[in-house]
């Protein structure tokens, strides 16, 4: 028989009426097992290559339709064994994106394949397979590897997972250790912008300045996050539709994460995303106050809220820089990052999303027109609505309680 919306039974009944014969067509059932109507395919999402250090890949399968619960499954063309990652399309929708739930433990080559079962109980055939090589990172533990940016001429680096953490103290106050990335104790703060600067370059391991900055040693070199780092990190979370609370992008909003709190929180498991708020949600799970944004290749905790962020102006100086240009942006009060009336800040790609139209009301935060030059990012445990991936806050360098920062990594 062959594959159809329905298959037809063609039965010759030999029928002794008045001499005739006579043919009647018999409609059946579709046969399990049979692809219908859709061809299953699966594409690369993040990465969106076929190799990449991203231990937890995202396939997008296509061909499907509203409603079909779609199976994902790992070196098994005969999609029989144990699934590794499933979910049902959305209405209205013709793709689904579905990520490994376990990641990925050996540097090797695998390949996925994918199944569906309709509202009426079909199943597909097995899909054609899709190879992914896990390939070693080449950022620190407990740093993210972050692509580069053309728009924004940023080369690849790797950004910490969490908010830069003192060594010598559990709770961020009265530090004279070295930066550590890490889940527990609360974010080192009531560091200046220029001793945040300083506390990033000491990672580094020439014994001067001149030579970190040439990378003498040529094992890459770590800095506090340049103003167009942050950038590219933050377009990144904006154009991936898990971080927006209807899983489409521009619907509704970006999480803000601890944003309406009395203090600084130390971070958890990345399942636990809204520890420390009060609030519930997991990696899945959106909630205004989630932590944890999912980036390409892994995902960061506290980009938006907990503590404000002390951010470089510019990566190719050898000291902390500043917005070269402050004129009118003075008048200590907050505003839509879209109204920003700086001299400073002209270029798009300094401050506001890839959709200008963007505003607070999608997460995105706000302006804060300080007195002086230098720049924070991200907001704090109790900015409420200002806090958001884009907030931009221009201050003097004073060291304060809900000011802290985080380092990159510069292969």
């Amino acid at each position: 028989m062959g594959k159809s919306a329905l298959i037809v039974l063609l039965i010759t009944l030999l029928i002794s009426c008045r001499g005739e014969e006579r043919t009647f067509r018999i409609k059946g059932k579709p046969r399990d097992n049979l692809s219908e109507t859709n061809s299953i395919l699966i594409n690369y999402k993040t990465p969106a290559s076929s190799y990449g250090s991203n231990n937890r890949p995202t396939f997008t399968i296509t061909g499907v339709n509203a409603g079909d619960l779609i199976r994902l499954y790992q070196n098994d063309p005969t999609c029989s064994s144990a699934v590794v990652s499933s979910g049902a399309v959305g209405v209205g929708k013709t793709s689904i994106e579905l990520a490994l739930v376990n990641p990925l433990s050996v540097e090797d080559t695998y390949t996925f394949y994918a199944d569906s079962t309709d509202l009426n109980g079909h199943q597909s055939s097995c899909s054609t397979g899709i190879s992914y090589e896990l390939t070693a990172s080449i950022c620190p533990v407990n740093f993210v590897h972050i692509e580069a940016n053309t728009t924004l001429a940023t080369s690849e680096f790797c950004i910490a997972k969490y908010e830069a953490k003192c060594s010598d103290s559990t709770d961020g106050q009265l530090c004279s250790g070295s930066v550590i990335s890490e889940s527990s104790r609360t974010p080192w703060v009531n560091i200046s912008a220029s001793n945040a600067w300083l506390a990033c370059d000491d990672l580094n391991s020439e014994s001067d300045l001149t030579n970190r900055q040439l990378d003498i040693n040529n094992d890459g070199t770590y800095a506090l996050i340049s103003n167009r780092e942050w950038m590219a990190v933050a377009r990144e979370i904006e154009a991936i539709p898990s971080n927006w609370s209807n899983g489409v992008i521009g619907d509704s909003s970006l999480s803000r994460g601890q944003s309406n709190g009395t203090l600084a929180l130390a971070a958890g498991d990345d399942t636990d995303a809204c520890i420390g708020t009060g609030q519930t949600c997991s990696d899945s799970i959106w909630h205004i106050n989630k932590r944890v944004h999912n980036l390409n290749n892994g995902v960061i905790w506290d980009f938006a809220g907990n503590v404000y962020e002390w951010v470089d102006w510019s990566s190719a100086d050898s000291i902390m820089t500043t917005l070269p240009v402050t004129t009118h942006c003075t008048g200590a009060s907050w505003a839509e990052l879209l109204g920003i009336g700086c001299q400073g800040l002209t270029d798009v790609n300094d401050y506001l999303p890839s959709n200008t139209a963007y505003n607070s009301s999608h997460g995105i935060g706000q302006y804060y027109r300080g007195n002086g030059a230098f720049l924070s990012r991200g907001g704090s445990w109790s900015a409420n609505f200002y806090v958001g991936v884009y907030t931009l806050a221009l201050t003097n360098s004073n060291a304060r309680n809900n000011y802290g920062f985080r380092c990159v990594f510069r292969p």
